[in-house]
């Protein structure tokens, strides 16, 4: 088996569909699609009970956020790849054959990411940059960008994400106190197991609704009780703990350098300033993280 693609889904019933239809009429074959449904009190259940192809296992669980989800997944995968996709976001039908062409006969990659579309509730694209554009194709050591900018490498988000299998083993089960926004949990240990590649190919298209599970609406956020500071300081420990050794230090990551800058210009144009200074800073630390065989 080439590949396992997981889908893990809460209350997305009408998005699902789109979601398993862009795995099946993917070009490439070799692949079992594991869909995790956690605890949706939606039509979820109905929309995902339609599809009866033979490469569908599916795994209804009561809820228990992301990583939950995501860890009775993994028990359940047999992929020499693992790809994940959220279950409002759909994926371009060449977009396993890209990534094996990539990921084949290449040692010590431990995660691929790629760009995708910005897309609306109707699957519309959105006249913004793809999500991801920012970085150059290539690959990376990872841990040196982290150890440079004591930040977590969030370049893509979940549908834009395929781990090697070593690496999934590796990194899995993921806490469960990571109710939202596991990925960038996974992304954070997967920094000790190898380098990262990137795509400059857009693949994917990522579906802004918002409701969102993060970068949705702050008060659902603030319901899983893990605003941004708290999700960096998070990730912050999961380096430490996973792949870096207890060297990375909060105080000097790019939330609290964003923060230091609203302090110093309040109002929009701090805002903008942190922003900027922590971009130039990122791709700074990636040119220097980049590998010579990119």
């Amino acid at each position: 088996m080439t590949f396992s693609v997981l889908i893990n889904n809460y209350n997305y019933g009408s998005f699902i569909g789109e979601a398993i239809e862009s795995v099946l009429s993917q070009t490439f074959g070799d692949f079992e699609l594991i869909i995790v449904d956690d605890g949706s009190h939606d039509d979820s259940r109905e929309v995902i009970g339609r599809y009866g192809d033979d490469r569908i296992r599916k795994i209804f669980k009561e809820n228990g956020g992301q990583a939950s989800a995501l860890n009775a997944g993994w028990a359940e995968t047999r992929g020499k790849y693992v790809a994940l996709l959220d279950s409002d976001d759909r994926w371009l039908p060449t977009k396993l054959e890209a990534v094996l062409a990539a990921l084949e006969g290449r040692r010590g990659v431990a995660m691929l990411q790629h760009r995708l579309n910005r897309i609306d509730r109707e699957g519309r694209k959105l006249a913004e940059p793809p999500v991801g554009h920012w970085i150059s194709p290539g690959t990376y050591d990872m841990k040196r960008y982290v150890l440079r900018t004591h930040s977590p490498p969030i370049i893509t988000v979940t549908s834009g994400m395929v781990a090697a299998r070593e690496a999934v083993d590796r990194c899995f089960p993921l806490d469960e106190g990571w109710r939202v926004s596991a990925d960038a949990a996974l992304s954070a240990r997967a920094v000790g197991c190898g380098s990262f590649t990137f795509l400059g190919d857009i693949l994917g298209d990522y579906r802004l609704h918002g409701s969102n599970q993060f970068f949705g609406e702050r008060e659902r956020v603030v319901q899983h009780g893990f605003d941004r500071e708290r999700r960096e300081r998070a990730l912050v420990g999961e380096l430490n703990t996973h792949s870096c050794g207890g060297a990375v230090r909060i105080e000097r990551g790019s939330f609290q350098l964003r923060r230091r800058m609203a302090r110093i210009l309040p109002g929009p144009l701090g805002t903008l300033v942190g922003k900027a200074v922590v971009k130039v800073r990122r791709t700074r630390a990636l040119a220097g993280a980049r590998l010579d065989d990119a």
